[in-house]
């Protein structure tokens, strides 16, 4: 049973990098982006610009996690909480397909890995359009110099 869980980790190694990878922009997105528009929040109010509305979200979300603290317990729940259930789901599902023979496990492999791999474009182009939020006004400042 053991050698059999090995081997299956060992054969759907890609899925679980793809799976790492989306989770950990999930929780740049949710965690590092935050931190880094509050240290950018007093650049902002001085620079007397009219802030893009994603921006201006950001900004509140960042004073949400700042004034709630439970606030950075459930966004470090939500990318800790896809990354256990992917896995749960990698395993079992990936298990029942390995366990049916080789075509029923390249089905699989071949379908978790466009969802993965979807999965993390979306995320990935998610967290630059936050960067690019919190960038704008930065730009427009020096571009008005």
């Amino acid at each position: 049973m053991q050698e059999n869980r090995i081997e299956l980790i060992a054969l759907l190694k890609v899925e679980f990098l793809l799976l790492l990878a989306a989770v950990g922009n999930l929780a740049s997105i949710l965690l590092y982006e935050p931190i880094k528009a509050a240290q950018f929040k007093e650049i902002f109010l001085g620079m007397n610009v009219t802030l893009p509305e994603a921006t201006k979200y950001i900004l509140e979300y960042s004073d949400l996690l700042g004034s709630w603290p439970i606030a950075w317990v459930i966004a470090l729940a939500i990318p800790v909480t896809t990354g256990f259930f992917g896995v749960m789901i990698l395993l079992k599902w990936g298990g029942a397909a390995y366990k049916a023979g080789t075509y029923p496990f390249a089905r699989f492999q071949i379908v978790a890995t466009g969802a993965l791999f979807t999965m993390l474009l979306a995320v990935y182009g998610l967290s630059k359009l936050v960067s690019a939020a919190l960038m704008l006004p930065m730009l427009k400042l020096v571009n008005a110099n």
